[in-house]
């Protein structure tokens, strides 16, 4: 096994022994030399997905898998129109487009896949699973996490909507318990 990303930062993050610095684009590895690929949450992330899937069959041995992981539209719904309303309090009309959703999703990937596999299925619960949080900084640490792609849209600085973000969380948290959020994800399993 060994594991493979562009950032140090998440390689660093990751306590294995065989880890390799690498683009999806350019993998470092023989030509059909790996049973399994697993791409969890990172094809949106690619700036050519159709590149980095021929990369990863061009490394996957005959009969060998890609598990592409992925979100679809209704992931984290509620605190995506929560982070929404806060922004809009500044820049009014303001939506989060989400890339994760727009560039590779499991709305939208299956047609990108079957361009480059033969075989191409999706496996996805039937609906949203309730995710259940009780710790404001998890969802703070989240919102603070994806500022780099929203901080030049807006009029205030993104921590202005981080702290906005904690502060209505934190209140719903006081009155409910918790705040609720939704996790849309699933896989699509290629061959």
């Amino acid at each position: 096994m060994v594991g493979c990303d562009l950032s140090f930062g998440m390689l660093q993050a990751v306590s294995h022994n065989a880890l390799v610095n690498a683009d999806a684009m350019a993998l470092p590895f023989a030509s059909k030399s790996l049973d399994v690929v697993l791409a969890p949450h990172m094809l949106y992330e690619v700036s050519d997905v159709e590149s980095a899937l021929l990369e990863v069959r061009r490394v996957l041995k005959p009969g060998g898998a890609l598990l592409a992981v992925t979100n679809g539209a209704n992931h984290a719904r509620s605190l995506r129109a929560l982070i929404e309303e806060s922004v809009r309090e500044s820049t009014p009309g303001w939506m989060m487009h989400d890339p994760a959703i727009r560039k590779f999703s499991l709305e939208n990937g299956a047609s990108q896949l079957a361009a480059v596999f033969d075989s191409v299925s999706c496996n996805r619960p039937d609906r949203s699973l309730r995710v259940v949080l009780k710790d404001v900084n998890v969802v703070a640490n989240f919102v603070a996490s994806v500022g780099d792609r929203y901080e030049s849209e807006i009029r205030v600085p993104w921590t202005t909507i981080v702290d906005e973000v904690r502060r209505k969380v934190l209140r719903i948290i006081s009155e409910k318990g918790s705040f609720m959020t939704s996790a849309d994800v699933g896989v699509f399993i290629c061959h």
